[in-house]
């Protein structure tokens, strides 16, 4: 479905017995290859679904309805015809129960959850439905989560927090009656992807353990690169692999900031720096070599946090003159 034209799916072409077969081919020309079961498939019902899909940046977008049934993707299936993709459900109408992982997340109308398309997951709807489905590619959402294998069969809930935010984004982003093409479409999904991976976070138990491990992994980088005038947030997450938003939310818990943290510890360097020979390098260079590209800021900052000027610092410390 990724990148694909508008497309739009029905049953109501089909005979009733073959309806509920014809339903299958949409699911997985629009989504992937899965195995489906439902008790009203049959000739005397019929199987009445619709399916509208379009692509928008790098996901895909779905609106769909259709009667109960169970969806079930398995490890052959997985094996002949890997997709590389999460798909997310946001479900509309009728509560869904989603399978994975060990986990189970039951889903009320205006809840979502994500599934890893190349692990084994079931689908169960137990009544008529609607919902909104997206097709997210696993390179574009991983690199914005802490654990990936966390974050599937979750149930985020769609009607308070960064969740509500999510939902209407998705919400929005199907429903939306003119194309979005261009530019334009790349950031709507970058918005979008964003938006649940942060929803995604806010949801996900983290072990302390594993929490504690990351934010030590953190400061280790930062002390490795302070020196970095450029240093940025982002910069590290990215080298720790976690998102700029739960590294922001590490700090918060440990009761600082990420520019707070990085501000003291150059400073730390700096006092340590001042103190050392040669003496022939400027108050500036001790600045830069420490992170700070404005010597300005630097001496206030320093002065501010040990109650005297680097070039007090750097007297102070100097070898008494030989008679």
């Amino acid at each position: 479905m990724l990148g694909a034209a508008d497309r739009s799916y029905t049953t109501a072409g089909y005979r009733e017995e073959q309806q509920f077969d014809a339903w299958r081919a949409i699911v997985a020309d629009a989504f992937a290859p899965v195995e489906l079961d439902s008790g009203v498939a049959d000739a005397e019902s019929g199987f009445a679904a619709d399916c509208h899909v379009r692509g928008v940046g790098d996901i895909g977008v779905a609106w769909l309805r259709s009667g109960s049934q169970q969806v079930r993707r398995t490890a052959p299936q997985i094996s002949s015809a890997p997709c590389g993709v999460y798909f997310l459900n946001f479900v509309l109408d009728s509560p869904t129960t989603v399978h994975q992982d060990g986990r189970t997340a039951h889903l009320r109308p205006g809840d979502f959850a994500v599934v890893d398309g190349d692990r084994p997951f079931e689908l169960d709807y137990a009544g008529d439905f609607e919902q909104i489905s997206l097709t997210i590619p696993k390179a574009v959402l991983d690199p914005s989560l802490v654990d990936a294998r966390c974050a599937t069969a979750l149930a985020v809930p769609g009607d308070r927090g960064i969740g509500a935010i999510a939902a209407a984004a998705f919400a929005g982003l199907a429903l939306h009656a003119a194309p979005i093409r261009g530019r334009a479409a790349g950031s709507v999904a970058v918005h979008v992807v964003g938006l649940l991976a942060a929803a995604l976070e806010a949801s996900m138990p983290v072990p302390a353990d594993r929490r504690t491990a990351l934010f030590r992994a953190v400061l280790e980088d930062i002390e490795s690169h302070y020196g970095d005038t450029e240093l940025t947030l982002r910069h590290v997450a990215r080298r720790v692999a976690i998102s700029p938003s739960y590294l922001t939310k590490l700090f918060a818990e440990n009761r600082t900031s990420f520019g707070r943290w990085l501000l003291s510890r150059r400073l730390d360097h700096a006092w340590i720096a001042l103190a050392q020979a040669p003496w022939d390098g400027s108050i500036a260079d001790v600045a830069m070599q420490c992170g700070f590209h404005d010597a300005g800021y630097f001496a206030r900052a320093f002065r501010l946090r040990f109650g005297i000027t680097p070039s007090e610092r750097r007297r102070s410390s100097a070898p008494a003159a030989s008679g």
